[in-house]
């Protein structure tokens, strides 16, 4: 299979458990997409191969720096040109 293979675990009732829930250290922010209008973003845990796609919310809420620096990083602001 080519790129990166994304997963999601549920747990018996069918809830999503996210990488926080079960233990695992956030290693890296990899990408962000969008999905039915709300922000997502692909990340990697520690022990983990597999990608898992998180909404940006809980993420924001659970890894605020993180999800700071990301978008830091992302954006390119030009600078202001003087007339």
């Amino acid at each position: 299979m080519d790129g990166p293979q994304v997963a999601v675990r549920l747990n018996s009732k069918g809830d999503v458990i996210y990488g926080w829930e079960r233990g695992r250290d956030l290693i890296k922010i990899c990408d962000a997409f969008t999905f039915k209008e709300e922000l997502w973003f692909l990340v990697l845990w520690e022990g983990y191969e597999m990608l898992e796609a998180v909404p940006a919310i809980l993420l924001g809420h659970n890894f605020p720096l993180m999800v700071i620096e990301y978008c830091e990083n992302i954006v390119i602001f030009e600078p202001e040109q003087s007339d």
